[in-house]
């Protein structure tokens, strides 16, 4: 599961949900509040769009991801478990789109949506900037 996107995921992923992450970055890119942010932390910022506002949102604080994948370096501290439900989380927002992903990780907290946002963010940075948006 490790890696960049793949044509074939990306075609399971939603369109709407792709389209709508694309306007987001340009959004993020063009507000005066974070003409300065880093492509990665613009990323991650545009993703925030699919969180569901009943859910507590924190700020980009998290650490990269660990050397080889897309997990949080602060995710190899967990059990196995809850980084086989990240990955599984992963899966469900390039088959079922992002909104649904997010709403799926908020029935488990807020660390969990914490998690897949930065998981999800690194796993879709190559093909942000394969698309030129950052």
């Amino acid at each position: 599961m490790a890696g960049e996107i793949t044509p074939f995921s990306l075609e399971r992923a939603l369109e709407s949900d792709i389209k709508k992450l694309e306007a987001e970055v340009r959004a993020v890119k063009n507000s005066a509040e974070h003409k300065e942010m880093r492509p990665r932390e613009a990323a991650k910022e545009s993703l925030r769009a699919f969180i569901p506002q009943s859910v507590p949102q924190q700020a980009n604080t998290s650490k990269a991801s660990d050397a080889g994948g897309f997990l949080p370096v602060y995710m190899q501290d967990e059990p196995a478990g809850r980084r086989l439900e990240v990955e599984r989380l992963i899966e469900v927002s390039l088959r079922d789109g992002f909104a649904k992903a997010f709403a799926e990780a908020a029935k488990s907290g807020a660390f969990m949506v914490d998690a897949l946002h930065d998981a999800l963010a690194t796993k879709i940075y190559p093909e942000l900037q394969k698309r030129g948006l950052l």
